[in-house]
């Protein structure tokens, strides 16, 4: 397992300093470089609420306008500990995780934000204009491998995981993307891979995969030595970092933690802020009404992650009221 300490530097007028300028003298390589992440950024700038809202309604949800950012910690967070008493400040942000450990694997429970992660880091590391996100870690590229999406049925090998990919992203932004494209970016330190549930692929290929990415981190120097370091990132569900898949090889483990009362209390106010737009006192009311409801209801494993929040939120406007219990929350 690599760690590596914040190396990246920030620069006074942008809060960041682009070393891949520098090395860009291809002409097609900027452009592609622009094409990609402005395309990139369209594809999962918005907030995806299916399951969450009736698909009558038809939101234009921005994910940063419903994202609340995440903690990673060592140690794995307590579901069912009440988020009135759950640590405020336990645990990295993800931008100072990724500053600081270069491969870096993340588990957690269903409805914990990984996928949302995932777009979310797409999305906000390929927006144009400077964000928040980007200060922090630059606007490098993203590559997204979603495997729930790929059809596993024809990987083999991690050089038809890339090639799949590839294809199935090119038509999905509309470009041609090509490996050598993305491999001058990994070379020179500007990427962030994601591999996002490795839970979602069945054992065989589970086991297939992490040993195909610890050969790939062993055998590409380039990818280890680059500077500032190209993050790699698997994310999963805790049963699917299986031992026999030997992911502690280069990838130290955090933990998704779940809301605290404050996090909770942010993102009912977003919630329902892009419900109720800049009615700001209508907004107060009913986050508040929402929170204090919870208060009095047996949902604390529910009230701590993002997409059951998200469903309680929705639950309690639809029909007035929470469920009193899990299961009727389920139901």
């Amino acid at each position: 397992m690599q760690t590596s300490k914040d190396t990246y530097k920030n620069d006074s007028k942008t809060g960041w300093s682009y070393p891949i300028d520098s090395l860009i003298s291809d002409y097609d390589y900027r452009n592609n470089y622009y094409d990609y992440r402005q395309r990139l950024y369209a594809l999962y700038r918005k907030a995806d609420l299916a399951g969450v809202l009736e698909a009558s309604e038809d939101l234009p949800v921005l994910l940063r306008d419903i994202y609340v950012p995440l903690r990673i910690d060592e140690t794995e967070t307590d579901p069912s500990a009440d988020p009135e008493n759950a640590a405020e400040t336990k645990g990295l942000s993800i931008p100072n995780a990724l500053r600081r450990i270069q491969f870096l694997a993340i588990s957690g429970l269903p409805g914990s934000g990984k996928s949302t992660l995932t777009k979310f880091l797409a999305a906000e590391m390929s927006e144009l204009q400077l964000n928040v996100t980007t200060q922090r870690l630059g606007r490098r590229i993203v590559i997204p491998f979603i495997l729930r999406e790929l059809n596993f049925s024809k990987i083999d090998s991690f050089d038809d995981l890339w090639n799949v990919w590839i294809s199935g992203m090119s038509k999905r932004l509309g470009m041609k993307i090509t490996r050598e494209f993305l491999d001058f970016y990994i070379d020179n330190g500007w990427a962030v891979i994601i591999f996002d549930g490795i839970d979602e692929i069945g054992t065989e290929k589970n086991i297939d995969l992490i040993n195909w990415i610890n050969d790939w981190i062993e055998e590409r120097k380039s990818l280890r030595e680059a500077t500032p370091p190209v993050n790699v990132i698997i994310t999963g569900r805790p049963y699917g970092f299986l031992e026999k898949g030997n992911y502690k090889k280069w990838f130290k483990m955090m933990h998704l933690q779940h809301f605290n009362q404050k996090e909770s209390e942010l993102y009912a106010g977003k919630w329902f802020k892009v419900r109720y737009g800049e009615d700001k006192v209508k907004v107060k009311i009913k986050a508040d009404d929402f929170i204090a409801a919870l208060k009095d209801y047996g949902l604390k494993e529910l009230k701590r992650r993002p997409i059951y929040l998200a469903m309680l939120a929705y639950v309690a406007e639809t029909y007035g009221e929470l469920p009193r219990t899990r299961t009727l929350a389920y139901s």
